[in-house]
């Protein structure tokens, strides 16, 4: 009896691992899909939580591109993205038909995008408030600012 228990405290974690591990995908958020294929087909993005390079002391998400062949491209290792909170993440197409990785940081409120520029892949910082590009559903429902914007009044006016 003694064998059976000493041989179930070691296999009942083991089968628990790959049961989370084959139930992954049945429990991601939504924009958090991993890998997610661009558009084209033509990469797939992941976001693994690691350890940043960047001098930070907490773990980040770290836009990881990778081409068909499933070969790392590109690599954010400047990422800032916190790994203790949310990001999200999605893939559009800009007005000429390139792909555009989108990516949301529910700390910060940021939003990058990632895209090809001469060949190589570019990040910038995207100005939710100008809106000039069209973001996928995932970024335009998770920055949609569920509050009426009013301008401040002054103080003396709140009063009455």
């Amino acid at each position: 009896m003694k064998k059976i228990k000493s041989k179930l405290k070691n296999i009942i974690p083991i089968l628990l691992m790959v049961f989370f591990a084959a139930c992954g995908p049945f429990f991601q958020k939504e924009g958090q899909k991993q890998p997610l294929r661009s558009p084209s087909g033509k990469y797939t993005v992941e976001m693994p939580i690691s350890h940043s390079n960047y001098n930070l002391d907490y773990p980040v998400w770290t836009p990881t591109i990778k081409n068909k062949n499933g070969e790392s491209i590109y690599t954010d290792n400047l990422s800032t993205l916190s790994g203790y909170h949310n990001s999200y993440w999605d893939w559009n197409e800009d007005n000429l038909g390139n792909d555009v990785l989108w990516v949301y940081n529910s700390d910060t409120g940021r939003v990058f995008i990632y895209y090809m520029s001469s060949g190589k892949w570019e990040k910038s910082e995207y100005d939710i408030d100008k809106g000039e590009l069209n973001p996928p559903a995932i970024i335009k429902k998770k920055t949609y600012r569920t509050y009426p914007l009013r301008p401040l009044q002054p103080w003396s006016d709140q009063a009455k």
